[in-house]
């Protein structure tokens, strides 16, 4: 088979441009820091760090779940803890106001200063975080508990707010407004109002002990709010090395070993370079030839 100087030429041509190519690509692979750019490049690494970044992916939002079910596990503790130091001291009242050397006067102050209290109580249980009510349940947007004097009353639902964490837990992250109800604090704390305004020391003293169940109680949900906060930060904590590790795994996937490419960049320069020599030459030759 006869070489013609067409098929020299085109074979130079094929060689210089896919010199070219592969310059492109190493190039491409040093700007980028990346040596994959897509499934072709390498199939079975180009699949593993897609995996890794949906799993990145994924655990970012339950990071971001786990945030915010903190911010709700936060305000939620600290509302809990200011209810049960009120009803401490409304105890405390109970426990003045149950001794026989107190007058019907003192009572009755001692009754103002109760209301006083729980209406404080009240403001407290229907704070907010952000824009949404603490105990209202799922109905964040209105306010879950009135007062009108002599009752208390519960207009939110018991329903749960809960929070996606990993691949095969959800958690709760609010207690809602009937749970408070449940503690039977409220109720305690008007009972004890009324003994005290019918000046009924024997009353007063039976309210006692009906405080402290609700205390109790109000402790009990302090606690379960506080174990679902270590639940949260031990899985953040979990997840945070995991996406670490991932990371690690997506970079051997994915990343170039600068030096290496660097110098396989510097070698096919030199390769392109000569091709271009070589072309060139070829060109030449094939004018001068054609001139003779």
């Amino acid at each position: 088979m006869r070489v013609t100087q067409s098929m020299l030429t085109r074979n130079l041509l094929s060689s210089l441009n896919s010199a070219k190519e592969s310059l492109n690509t190493l190039n491409n692979n040093i700007a980028s820091g990346k040596r994959l750019d897509r499934a072709s490049d390498d199939p079975g690494q180009f699949i593993a760090a897609s995996r890794f970044k949906l799993a990145i992916g994924r655990n970012a939002q339950y990071l971001r779940n786990i945030t915010n079910g903190t911010m709700w596990t936060d305000a939620t503790s600290d509302r809990l803890n200011d209810l049960y130091n009120k009803l401490s001291e409304v105890k405390d009242r109970a426990i003045q106001g149950s001794d026989d050397g107190v007058d019907s006067d003192t009572r009755a102050a001692m009754a103002e200063e109760v209301d006083g209290l729980l209406q404080e109580m009240i403001s407290i249980a229907n704070s907010r975080q952000m824009d949404s009510y603490i105990f209202g349940g799922t109905g964040t947007q209105t306010e879950p508990f009135q007062y009108d004097g002599t009752s208390v009353v519960y207009t939110g639902n018991d329903g749960a707010i809960t929070r996606k964490i990993d691949d095969n837990t959800s958690v709760t992250v609010n207690i809602n407004g009937q749970q408070l109800m449940e503690t039977q604090m409220f109720d305690s704390i008007i009972a004890l109002k009324d003994a005290l305004n019918a000046d009924d020391p024997a009353a007063v003293t039976d309210t006692i002990d009906l405080l402290t169940e609700a205390s109790d109680r109000v402790m009990s949900l302090v606690t379960s709010v506080g174990s679902l906060a270590s639940q949260l930060d031990l899985t953040n904590q979990r997840i945070e090395t995991a996406n670490v590790n991932l990371a690690s795994y997506l970079s051997q996937s994915e990343d170039v070993d600068m030096a290496e490419v660097i110098t396989k960049y510097n070698a096919q320069q030199v390769a392109y370079q000569a091709a271009l020599q070589t072309m060139s030459d070829v060109i030449q030759t094939n004018l001068m030839d054609f001139l003779k």
